[in-house]
């Protein structure tokens, strides 16, 4: 969530959220005992931020793995974004994308795991 920080602690498994410190929409003041505790124990690790996921490389990856021109163009405009995701509506390709995002993203989390020492069970 753009404005907050997720943490996952190693020992219960859970994940807490507690704002940004630049976040003017929430007030800290409910959250301090929490973002406290976080910051006193080893047993939290930050998980990646939506801007650390980079969907912008998945969208790159899945117009090279098509070899689709048109996509790739989109890419480099104006709202990227947007504009790629419409593409990918325009193409009907924007079912096959989000199939393709979603396994990029697995990936991404089984790597973080695997960084972080933390075990997983993948689930088909």
């Amino acid at each position: 969530m753009d404005g907050w920080e997720q943490f996952y602690n190693i020992v219960t498994g859970e994940v807490e959220s507690v704002p940004d410190y630049d976040n003017d929409y929430v007030d800290m003041g409910e959250f301090g005992e929490t973002a406290e505790k976080i910051e006193e124990s080893d047993d939290y690790i930050r998980l990646p931020s939506q801007y650390e996921l980079h969907e912008y490389n998945i969208m790159e990856w899945f117009a090279e793995e098509k070899g689709n021109t048109v996509l790739m163009r989109a890419l480099h405009g104006r709202q990227p974004y947007r504009t790629f995701k419409d593409r990918t509506i325009d193409l009907d390709l924007d079912q096959e994308y989000y199939a393709f995002r979603t396994k990029a993203y697995g990936e991404i989390a089984r790597e973080w795991c695997r960084e972080n020492g933390i075990p997983f069970i993948e689930e088909r």
